[in-house]
């Protein structure tokens, strides 16, 4: 049968374990609690694991709350888009339906339902005058005339 661990069945356990967590060399850990260094370094293993476990925990736990705020927003959104129906307030309902729209992404990407692959879209603004315009225009159209003129036959 194997030995009990000496640091877990140690009276002052939790003072040991603090000390080991907050970094104090082995040897001053061991003369102060009575303890072979050996037992210690055994013993941060048992530590670990069960430090391991708490994160584990900590994290499913923050993902929970996390989800269940996702889906709070979501329902005061469909809330707001319901009232903009009922109102007929178009610019309202717009906006939430882009609100649920955004959050069913986020919720669908959090649940991994949804990949997250990046979409980048450049935005850009050019302010020509109106002759820039038409001989940009008229460029384009002598280049292209041609597959402009078969899609046009296709259609």
């Amino acid at each position: 049968m194997p030995r009990v661990c000496t640091v877990c069945r140690h009276e002052e356990r939790k003072q040991i374990e603090r000390s080991l967590l907050a970094g104090a060399p082995l040897r001053t850990i061991a003369a102060r609690w009575f303890v072979s260094k050996t037992a210690l370094i055994r013993h941060k293993d048992h530590v670990s694991a069960t430090l391991e476990k708490a994160a584990e925990k900590q994290e499913q736990a923050r993902g929970d709350r996390l989800l269940n705020q996702l889906l709070d927003l979501q329902r005061r959104t469909m809330e707001l888009l319901a009232e903009a129906e009922q109102d007929g307030d178009r610019r309202i309902r717009l906006g939430a339906i882009r609100e649920a729209r955004s959050n069913l992404e986020l919720i669908g990407r959090f649940l991994g339902e949804l990949s997250g692959g990046e979409m980048n879209v450049n935005l850009v603004s050019v302010s020509i005058d109106e002759a820039t315009g038409r001989r940009l225009a008229e460029t384009y159209l002598s280049r292209h005339r041609a597959g402009l003129l078969e899609a046009g036959k296709a259609e």
